[in-house]
């Protein structure tokens, strides 16, 4: 994710920039929302096998009836309150998705540069 945050905004600064044709900028911004959709797919799927390996585990340490010594993910106590981490890359990638494809609108609908 560092990789592409570094990425996004290098393309983002080369839009602002660099003096290039529209079709040059509408390229830039529908390869950018393909790779942000990718990364979307890729960690729905991780986020998908995660838990498939969790519940995997939690099956098997409960026919060992060793479940109260394994952890997996259900805290007690104060850090109970906190979020599970498992959407914050696919959040991620959905709203740079989506943001990609509203500047991609923008421009077409406009025909200016965001300034």
């Amino acid at each position: 994710m560092n990789a592409y945050s570094v990425i996004c905004a290098g393309v983002l600064a080369l839009l602002q920039s660099v003096q290039a044709s529209d079709l040059i900028r509408i390229a830039l911004l529908c390869f950018m929302t393909l790779f942000a959709a990718i990364g979307f797919l890729t960690s729905l799927r991780l986020k998908g096998e995660l838990e498939e390996c969790l519940a995997k585990i939690e099956a098997m340490s409960v026919q060992a009836r060793v479940n109260d010594f394994v952890a997996l993910g259900q805290l007690e106590g104060r850090s109970s309150r906190y979020p599970r981490f498992r959407w914050i890359f696919p959040m991620f990638y959905a709203m740079t998705t989506a943001g990609f494809i509203t500047l991609i609108v923008y421009r077409l609908v406009t025909g200016e540069a965001m300034r």
